[in-house]
């Protein structure tokens, strides 16, 4: 399934904070125990969702029980911006614009 739509369920299921942190605590367990760079990244996207959608009890069970591992993960190029918009970080993910004395690529030769 897709992340947004599970997300969604996650936040027309959960009738609490308790649930909402259970739901968390899960998707926490399957991190930590993943290998795969692709998995850890759509579970960190699963989170960054629920982030967008105030379910901010499920990010936090990850904050606290994953601060380490959240470490080791941000060295990875992949993982980076989806862990920095998890702490709040904005993410620039435009082209740096070209300081004033920058000429564009001539890429066609006129």
């Amino acid at each position: 399934g897709d992340v947004a739509s599970f997300v969604q369920t996650v936040a027309a299921k959960c009738k609490n904070e308790s649930e909402q942190a259970e739901v968390g605590g899960l998707l926490v367990d399957q991190l930590m125990i993943e290998v795969e760079i692709d998995a850890m990244k759509r579970i960190l996207l699963i989170f960054q969702g629920a982030l967008e959608e105030k379910l901010q009890a499920v990010v936090d069970v990850l904050l606290v029980r994953c601060k380490a591992k959240l470490v080791k993960l941000e060295k990875n190029p992949v993982l980076k911006p989806v862990i920095d918009r998890l702490h709040g970080i904005e993410v620039q993910e435009t082209q740096p614009e070209m300081t004033t004395n920058e000429e564009p690529l001539d890429l066609l030769g006129m």
